[in-house]
């Protein structure tokens, strides 16, 4: 199911539907068919699953996807680069601190990816939140 030839045209596919919720129950499905047998997510794929997740206009939505995709784990610094500016980009301050601290408990202690993390913390506009999504990288 998750050979690039299958996959990418049904991740198309699955981009073109019109109702949000079902988007997002079909990557869900998709995505936890990888976290049972532990798989990784191959680089095109990770970066479609983002780029769907972002179109979503439910930032609960697309919490519950970035969520999967932080379980994975991501397996490069470009993926988890993608990750860190799709949560900064989120609108929502409590849905990034949420997340934020979660990606800063797995990812590679890396400078780039701590700069990329900064950078998505500084988005954040409450000061408590913004204290436990910075103290969570240290």
């Amino acid at each position: 199911m998750h050979d690039s030839a299958y996959a990418q045209p049904w991740l198309r596919a699955v981009g073109q539907l019109g109702p949000a919720y079902m988007k997002k129950d079909l990557l869900l499905q998709y995505l936890d068919t990888l976290i049972r047998p532990k798989e990784t997510l191959p680089i095109d794929q990770f970066d479609t699953v983002l780029a769907i997740a972002g179109r979503f206009e439910s930032p609960e939505d697309q919490k519950e996807i970035l969520q999967k995709l932080i379980g994975l784990p991501p397996t490069t610094d470009t993926e988890w680069s993608g990750l860190i500016r799709a949560t900064g980009a989120l609108q929502a301050d409590y849905i990034k601190s949420d997340l934020l601290p979660e990606i800063a408990s797995k990812m590679p202690r890396t400078d780039s990816l701590r700069a990329a993390y900064q950078a998505a913390a500084k988005s954040i506009q409450s000061d408590n939140d913004y204290g436990k999504v910075m103290r969570a990288i240290e």
